[in-house]
């Protein structure tokens, strides 16, 4: 299996030189990564998956044992698409997709169902995939779950952006939780999430999830990670309002002269949306500390 997953990666290459368009390689961690991993109390409030509840008893756990973190600890980010279930009131996984800190996608797969209801839906999303991913593997949610545990350090820090969803979706736990929907806080309340979308709009000045497909796993966990290396190049109150961070944060993001494959009014009107979305008077301090 290991040897499997080393081909797998080694596959995706290629299709990573390609991809990786404007990364750009951050200085040094500013701060502990480790202060960026969410705690207990964070976990439970927000609903992560947890053997304490019932709901998440059945789901599995990755490692049989965890070292503890450190701020030499690796990062994966990781996405995962899903269906909906009408009947059920559920989302099934079709679609997974994990990438390392230089943006490298090292695991991706079709999550095949083993549902005779879901499976009209799996094929038409699995057609879709194969369409931009020719070469994709299609794997079991439980061999997923297999592969995850070779492919995880004892230490590893998993991250993505509302998180929780993506373990529910997977059916496993997991203790080590960065999530940039919540380092990132741009509305003033914790009920109140920025999209990735808009985040990577704001930070970056470039518009994500523009495939045919309603979300490629794959973009969005890199804009996860280039968020999480952004966010750790600066401090940990960048970005968040709770901490302050609003104030002294810096958007970098040219909003008058985006390039983007888009319709100019399209391009206009995401860009108004994304401003109004966010407290009124974030862009008037923005534009006051740059003169």
């Amino acid at each position: 299996k290991a040897e499997q997953l080393s081909n797998k990666k080694r596959s995706l290459e290629d299709d990573n030189k390609n991809s990786i368009k404007h990364f750009k390689k951050y200085c040094e961690d500013q701060f502990s990564r480790v202060n960026l991993v969410l705690n207990l109390k964070q976990l439970l409030t927000g609903n992560y998956p947890c053997p304490i509840y019932n709901q998440f008893k059945n789901f599995k756990e990755i490692k049989s044992s965890y070292k503890p973190i450190t701020s030499s600890s690796r990062i994966f980010a990781l996405d995962v698409e899903t269906f909906s279930d009408m009947i059920n009131n559920r989302q099934v996984p079709y679609w997974i997709s994990i990438v390392d800190e230089e943006l490298n996608c090292i695991y991706q797969t079709l999550i095949k169902t083993n549902d005779n209801q879901h499976m009209e839906n799996y094929q038409q999303r699995r057609e879709q995939v194969l369409e931009i991913v020719p070469n994709i593997n299609e794997r079991s949610l439980e061999q997923v779950h297999e592969d995850l545990k070779i492919l995880f350090d004892d230490d590893l820090i998993l991250a993505g952006h509302s998180i929780e969803n993506d373990l529910k979706y997977l059916q496993i736990y997991y203790p080590y939780i960065i999530d940039t929907s919540i380092i990132y806080n741009l509305t003033g309340t914790r009920l109140e999430k920025t999209s990735l979308q808009k985040l990577y709009a704001i930070f970056f000045g470039c518009l994500i999830q523009k495939t045919r497909l309603e979300h490629d796993p794959t973009e969005d966990a890199r804009a996860t990670m280039e968020l999480i290396q952004l966010k750790l190049s600066k401090n940990i109150e960048f970005g968040d309002w709770f901490l302050g961070g609003v104030d002294q944060l810096n958007v970098l993001g040219n909003y008058d002269s985006l390039k983007l494959d888009e319709n100019i009014q399209q391009c206009q009107t995401f860009l108004v949306q994304t401003k109004f979305g966010l407290q009124e008077d974030f862009f008037k301090r923005i534009k006051q500390q740059n003169k």
